[in-house]
């Protein structure tokens, strides 16, 4: 069964398009066969939109699943006299760091439409570690006040950032 994403096929190659170039770019040292490579994906992507399965992988993991194996045709295909580098056979930890990196930029402009008091109630706990309690000591509000905007807060950065978090 699969789940179409929550992301039209233009916003998804508005939001991916150019982390994908940049991905590929990375890995092949020609820009033109970089551009080709990334109207492959995208091609391969939405050639395969209805066979998405979001309870499988994000939308970002799928893309760049594809962008990889794209970059590792290349080299099987076009290059045989050069070695697929070392890096995209074993892309796991760099795609890691990647979606991580694309991770934090997205909770970082999440965190940034928060109100003050929920920006630093968020910041506090995930970020400094702080207990609700201690939370609740140091902005002077009381502990189901604090448990409340903690909620609150929670929500509103799940509907800012969608499905897919």
């Amino acid at each position: 069964m699969s789940t179409q994403p929550a992301l039209s096929q233009e916003e998804v190659y508005k939001k991916y398009g150019d982390k994908v170039l940049a991905y590929i770019k990375f890995r092949v040292s020609s820009p033109e066969d970089a551009e080709d490579l990334q109207a492959n994906v995208f091609f391969k992507v939405f050639k395969q939109w209805e066979k998405y399965e979001s309870e499988k992988a994000s939308i970002s993991t799928w893309i760049y699943t594809i962008a990889r194996n794209e970059v590792i045709d290349y080299y099987r295909t076009k290059h045989t006299t050069e070695e697929v580098p070392e890096d995209i056979q074993d892309a796991s930890e760099t795609e890691e760091e990647i979606l991580q990196n694309e991770t934090l930029e997205e909770l970082a402009d999440a965190l940034n439409l928060l109100d003050q008091k929920e920006k630093e109630l968020i910041v506090l706990h995930y970020y400094n570690n702080e207990t609700l309690r201690s939370i609740s000591k140091m902005m002077n509000l009381t502990y189901d006040q604090t448990k409340n905007i903690h909620y609150k807060a929670l929500k509103r950065m799940r509907n800012l950032l969608g499905p897919d978090f």
